[in-house]
């Protein structure tokens, strides 16, 4: 009887016990990382974290404006209940802001537009609300790891990758994704017996900075729609490309053949450098998607105060665009540019990008072997030598060998870390 009831306090349903089970072990590296830190002044021999997707190249300008709107006197009603979706003011706010920056060929309706915490609670939700439990999304790979959790952990929704094929003789941040490879991949899950509901397009890519271009983004679409299938646009790195040759097309400046099936959604965190705030839009046409996102809204409720701030930041129109933006664009491709130069001059092949905030690291010359067993020796050598990458397996590669950096860190961070990263690659080039 005893025994019985010990082991009962230690239940948990069926549901959470699944959840924990698709937990990567990668996790426990992670944890290492943030439970030693790197610090120059208080702990220099920690782990130097090159693997968490911040950007604080412009946290001067940032801090900066934050001030300013600090002193801006805040309404006491800040402190209270608000609709769950997002404030009237923070949708308006939103429209604004995607009418500035992201060039929507049709009008967009505020009503349209539901603010929530963050791109995990929008890629959860809008896979609820376009996917039974068991069935697909296509996801171009290799992409962010936490995708997978984002759909599957309490949507239920699996993962059905496509692989991205690179083009090694084009110009920057340019892959091979059209309907061709997603046909071919959509008809062997139909043949397998998998029932697919969308395609969730991270555009630029996370890690490769691989930026579809408006006939690639157009062909796509086409197949979606012959398909009728839902497609997310996760736009969270729209106002991260840093080179000037690369034209990014927001899935809202195309004409869509179906624009029910087009859901957006953008956050904060990574082109404002503002991953603290945990705040996300999602806009979508489709009145059931939208109900459904309304329904359930209070489960993804952003900070009224946060929507409020970033408000604030985001209506300041001529300081994005003629003083944060083009300096944050010129610093990224600054510090991009000294550090592949810096791998290359290591014997480390660099995945061309002009996108995001990492460095796409082709370290196949590396391994003992063509295989992901030797790519996690690598990675394991890295984590000896104190500092954290990415390898390509954990962001569902095809290919052993890859590695996602993130360049976009503080100085003193950045310049220890890849010290650290060549001074493996040196160790490797004598063992091999």
């Amino acid at each position: 009887m005893g025994s019985h009831a010990g082991n009962e306090q230690f239940r948990i349903s069926k549901r959470a016990s699944q959840t924990i089970e698709i937990a990567s072990p990668f996790l426990v590296h992670i944890q290492a990382v943030l439970g030693n830190p790197f610090d120059p002044l208080t702990n220099p021999e920690g782990i130097v974290n090159l693997g968490i997707a911040e950007n604080k190249l412009c946290e001067d300008l940032m801090v900066e404006k934050m001030k300013s709107v600090q002193a801006i006197e805040e309404s006491p009603c800040l402190l209270y209940y608000d609709v769950n979706s997002g404030t009237a003011s923070a949708k308006k706010s939103a429209k604004r802001f995607i009418d500035n920056f992201l060039n929507p060929i049709t009008e967009i309706d505020e009503k349209n537009i539901v603010i929530m915490s963050g791109l995990t609670s929008s890629l959860e939700t809008l896979a609820f609300a376009i996917a039974d439990s068991g069935e697909y999304i296509m996801v171009p790979s290799p992409y962010y790891f936490r995708i997978r959790n984002d759909i599957q952990d309490r949507a239920e929704v699996n993962v059905l990758n496509v692989p991205l094929q690179y083009k090694t003789d084009h110009k920057p941040s340019m892959c091979e994704m059209n309907s061709e490879i997603l046909e071919e991949y959509y008809q062997k899950a139909i043949s397998e017996n998998k029932v697919v509901r969308g395609i969730l397009l991270s555009n630029p890519n996370n890690p490769s900075g691989d930026v579809l271009t408006e006939d690639q983004l157009l062909d796509i679409l086409e197949f979606a729609n012959r398909h009728n299938l839902h497609v997310i646009a996760n736009e969270i790195y729209a106002l991260s490309v840093f080179d000037p040759e690369i034209t990014f097309k927001s899935l809202l400046s195309l004409p869509l053949p179906n624009p029910n099936m087009v859901h957006f959604t953008w956050g904060s965190s990574k082109d404002l450098g503002l991953s603290g705030f945990r705040i996300s839009m999602v806009y979508t046409k489709n009145p059931n998607v939208l109900s459904y996102c309304l329904s359930v809204s209070a489960f993804t409720t952003a900070s009224r105060l946060i929507q409020h701030r970033l408000q604030e930041i985001i209506d300041d129109k001529d300081w994005l665009s003629k003083v944060f933006l083009p300096t944050k664009f010129s610093r990224m491709q600054k510090r991009y540019q000294e550090i592949t130069s810096q791998l290359r001059q290591h014997g480390a092949r660099v995945h061309t990008s002009g996108a995001t905030m990492f460095i796409w690291l082709d370290l196949r010359e590396f391994l003992q072997e063509p295989t992901f067993d030797a790519e996690n020796s690598l990675f394991l050598k890295f984590m000896s030598e104190k500092v954290f990458v990415v390898p390509g397996k954990e962001l569902y590669n095809q290919d052993p060998g890859m590695f996602r950096i993130v360049f976009t860190l503080d100085e003193p961070v950045i310049k220890e870390g890849i010290r650290r990263v060549i001074k493996v690659l040196q160790d490797c080039r004598r063992q091999l």
